[in-house]
């Protein structure tokens, strides 16, 4: 039997609530955070004075070595962080903030005209929100984000694994500029619900927020976010699925639970079913 959204998120949050009982089980009371210690060692912060990450100002390193052998973990939180303080900045210019909404939805295949899909998977996507392909809507993704694996080596979910981070980012960027005040209280398995929020001072709601959301709400953004998070929406909830998946599952989550967002979503749906 399938679970509904509600039912989803329900289960995500009685996972995250297991896994914090889990870790103070095996490891205690202590839970580290971006600001306990160096990254790359683990040394406390009030042992030895560290080193500030100088792009995202907040994580902590005894120095390069320690930065290298820890980047592989930090290098997402980073970019997160960077983002978001970068977007939180005043962006007087209502251009330049369309610009960037608009620039990040087209990194994630938003067009103005229609075009065609050939994955089957996206098709069957389509299929349960009521739409015949090939030929679809330009707000409809053509990014596959279904992690899959063949012949034991992981295929990225993205086309190429050199794009990962280019889309990660846009997803970022999108977040950063339409979260409000609920998204850092929603949910305590989504994102930004992770240790390094509570280290760092990142405004709870952009100062470019209702220029950019007129514009993503223009560009039919909801829906574009709507269509890659139906690929799959059970959100990943164990350590083995790559980070880079379940955060892009946190930020999707967040993102259609903002009011403004999720109504679109649910006036589309409820117009489908009219339809049919």
């Amino acid at each position: 039997m399938s679970m509904d959204y509600d039912q989803v998120c329900s289960k995500g949050k009685e996972e995250a609530e297991q896994r914090l009982i889990d870790h103070f089980e095996q490891f205690g009371g202590d839970v580290w955070n971006i600001r306990s210690g160096c990254m790359g060692c683990k040394t406390n912060a009030n042992n030895i004075p560290l080193k500030t990450c100088s792009k995202c100002k907040t994580a902590l390193f005894c120095g390069k070595e320690c930065q290298k052998k820890a980047w592989n973990m930090h290098k997402y939180e980073c970019m997160v962080m960077a983002t978001m303080q970068e977007m939180s900045l005043a962006m007087p210019d209502p251009a330049k903030v369309h610009d960037i909404v608009r620039t990040s939805l087209e990194t994630l295949t938003w067009t103005l005209e229609p075009k065609e899909v050939t994955d089957n998977s996206l098709l069957a996507v389509a299929k349960s929100i009521g739409l015949q392909g090939p030929m679809l809507p330009g707000w409809f993704t053509k990014l596959n984000f279904v992690h899959s694996i063949q012949h034991d080596q992981i295929l990225s979910y993205y086309q190429h694994p050199a794009s990962q981070t280019v889309y990660v980012k846009a997803i970022v960027v999108l977040y950063a500029l339409l979260r409000d005040e609920e998204c850092w209280t929603r949910d305590t398995d989504s994102f930004p619900r992770s240790s390094y929020t509570f280290a760092t001072t990142i405004p709870k709601t952009a100062k470019a927020r209702d220029v950019a959301l007129a514009q993503f709400l223009k560009l039919q953004g909801p829906l574009l976010l709507f269509t890659a998070w139906l690929q799959d929406p059970q959100p990943p909830s164990i350590q083995s699925v790559p980070f880079e998946k379940r955060l892009i599952h946190g930020l999707m989550d967040s993102l259609l639970q903002i009011e403004e967002i999720r109504t679109t979503v649910d006036k589309f749906m409820d117009e489908r079913e009219k339809q049919t």
